[in-house]
């Protein structure tokens, strides 16, 4: 990345406009963590302790203290590294591609220069889709106006 930017100019920021402003985060209620929660699917991951249809059901018992920890986690800058652990799946782009295919995430041969082939599929704890949901939810109200519709995050 370095290598490719090295020769490039000067960054130019613009101002912001009149009557926007994002001095600080609010902080996330329990009502926020409710409803994003709601909102997920009942889909759980490897790495979910809880699977995800009960903990849409209990999460009115939850959300207290997990909104403690996302208004925590939002004030020291940092989020539980156990939170962080993902289990990842490599799907096949091609059948084929790796030998004798017995289904889709178990192959019977595979060479190093075939790993490429394969895309990368990760599972996260289903807590972890709730926070950037909320914060989302926050920001977007506050920047809709100044984003152009076809700007996007690369």
């Amino acid at each position: 990345m370095r290598a490719t930017t090295c020769g490039a100019s000067t960054p130019t920021f613009s101002t912001v406009c009149d009557g926007v402003s994002l001095p600080h985060f609010s902080a996330i209620s329990i009502d926020d963590v409710i409803r994003s929660t709601r909102q997920l699917l009942d889909k759980s991951s490897a790495a979910d302790l809880l699977p995800t249809y009960i903990f849409k059901q209990v999460i009115d018992l939850l959300a207290p203290f997990v909104a403690e920890l996302f208004n925590r986690s939002l004030a020291a800058g940092c989020f539980p590294s156990s939170f962080k652990v993902a289990s990842i799946t490599p799907v096949l782009k091609k059948q084929g591609i790796f030998g004798k295919v017995i289904s889709k995430n178990v192959i019977v041969s595979c060479t190093s220069s075939s790993v490429g082939q394969a895309r990368k599929v990760h599972e996260t704890n289903t807590l972890l889709l709730v926070m950037p949901n909320i914060q989302i939810s926050k920001i977007f109200p506050l920047t809709h106006s100044t984003i152009h519709v076809s700007q996007f995050g690369y």
